[in-house]
């Protein structure tokens, strides 16, 4: 409110209320499943996001889904785009299907590194894939390997887009390879922003498994920074974050930098390099 304002809250049939219901329901009769999500960035936290299934839930706005509440100050927020009633902090979907998908956006108003965290990943039924999806970079991370997924943030508030999706490994596959997430060649992109302050996306594209070395330089051709260094990578989309630092922690002064990445087949030939520029601005 930003005038005087009596403001009710009753706690009986509002927002906690509701949850500790849920909970006991699911617990009762053990139908169906409930994770977290959790989302960092520096000193900012929201831990409070939650997806699952249960046979009762249903695809529209119902007592299993809670809408996200409001920011203040510094801050980041994680939650899902829901067709019907906007951003939900809790979605739950019904029960059955071999496929599941939630719309998640991340928002932030600080700079730096973000972290997505499912930590109660285990909970989800065995015979799921859990995979997250950046629309923007197509990468693709598998959660169950690991539960952390890192991006940069640029404290725009603009919110950040990601597509999880639950459910049999060919179902899964059959999205992706449909929204063109699965790469038919080597490629290095380029960094997304550039020019950036203080953490930049390096992005790579593999068309096979292969092992790949990518360094940064400066102008004169010495090496500053090492990310990966005869490194075996899968097939697919990654990412490689750079904070504008040395090996050794160092920060580097606004410049032009070099970035290099050199790829080898599974027999050591090399069958791939490109090197390109990226600009970091203070």
């Amino acid at each position: 409110s930003n005038g005087n304002a009596q403001i009710n809250i009753n706690t009986i049939f509002g927002f906690p209320f509701l949850e500790e219901k849920t909970d006991k329901i699911l617990e009762k009769q053990n139908l169906g499943w409930k994770v977290n999500l959790e989302v960092s960035i520096m000193n900012q936290r929201d831990l409070s996001t939650r997806f699952g299934v249960h046979p009762d839930a249903k695809a529209s706005y119902d007592k299993y889904d809670f809408h996200e509440p409001p920011v203040i100050g510094e801050y980041i927020s994680a939650y899902f785009k829901h067709s019907e009633v906007g951003n939900l902090n809790q979605d739950i979907q019904t029960e059955g299907e071999t496929f599941y998908s939630w719309s998640l956006a991340v928002q932030t108003n600080q700079a730096g590194i973000s972290e997505v965290v499912i930590p109660n990943v285990n909970e989800i039924p065995y015979e799921h894939s859990v995979k997250l999806f950046d629309p923007v970079t197509q990468v693709v991370q598998d959660m169950r390997q690991n539960s952390s997924f890192k991006f940069a943030a640029q404290g725009s508030e603009n919110p950040y887009y990601f597509e999880l999706m639950v459910g049999k490994d060919e179902f899964i596959d059959t999205k992706l390879e449909k929204i063109g997430a699965v790469p038919n060649k080597f490629e290095l992109a380029q960094n997304i922003p550039n020019p950036f302050n203080p953490v930049t996306n390096i992005l790579i594209s593999l068309k096979e498994d292969a092992t790949i070395s990518l360094k940064v330089f400066n102008l004169l051709g010495k090496e500053i920074n090492s990310m990966a260094m005869n490194q075996p990578m899968s097939k697919g989309n990654h990412r490689f974050i750079w904070s504008g630092k040395s090996d050794n922690g160092q920060s580097l002064p606004s410049g032009i930098y070099l970035y290099r990445l050199e790829v080898l087949s599974n027999n050591g030939s090399p069958v791939y390099h490109n090197t390109k520029k990226m600009i970091l601005m203070k």
